[in-house]
């Protein structure tokens, strides 16, 4: 499946969350983070992650990856609607 250039909510392992929280990134325990895939390779996702001072590339290992939530796309409308 492809997944670059979709926003996919994440079900991490507890070391996968300790290890993004290491990283800077603060998301509520309770709820699903939310990344847009920039890219994929055999280590995992390239994510883009907002952080204090700007807009990083993050890798979350698959390894630490239990699920993924991909969020549905939005239609897009052409012409003219009533």
């Amino acid at each position: 499946m492809k997944l670059v250039t979709r926003h996919v909510e994440v079900v991490l392992s507890d070391e996968g969350q300790t290890a993004l929280r290491l990283a800077g990134l603060d998301f509520p325990e309770a709820v699903l983070p939310l990344f847009y895939v920039e890219d994929t390779d055999d280590l995992g996702m390239w994510v883009r992650a907002a952080r204090n001072d700007g807009v990083h590339s993050v890798l979350i290992r698959w390894e630490f990856v239990l699920s993924l939530d991909l969020v549905p796309l939005e239609v897009k409308r052409i012409g003219v609607s009533s």
